[in-house]
């Protein structure tokens, strides 16, 4: 079970992310992620994004850990 002070955290993160920034998203099964966001819902706690391959994707702060990208 991931721990309630990242979630929140996370949450924080997306209230600040704007269309056009650069995120990392690292997944519960490891799998890491990189795009451009597209939508922020961050009251729902989920963002959209495209990534580098053009493929849009939904990330959810309950399943993913997201940064700013580097």
């Amino acid at each position: 079970m991931r721990d309630l002070t990242s979630i929140r955290t996370d949450n924080e993160l997306l209230a600040t992310l704007a269309p056009g920034d650069t995120v990392e998203a690292v997944g519960q099964d490891g799998r890491h992620i990189v795009g451009s966001v597209d939508v922020v819902a961050a009251e729902l706690g989920v963002i959209w994004i495209y990534q580098l391959s053009g493929d849009r994707q939904l990330l959810d702060t309950s399943e993913h850990h997201i940064i700013p990208a580097t």
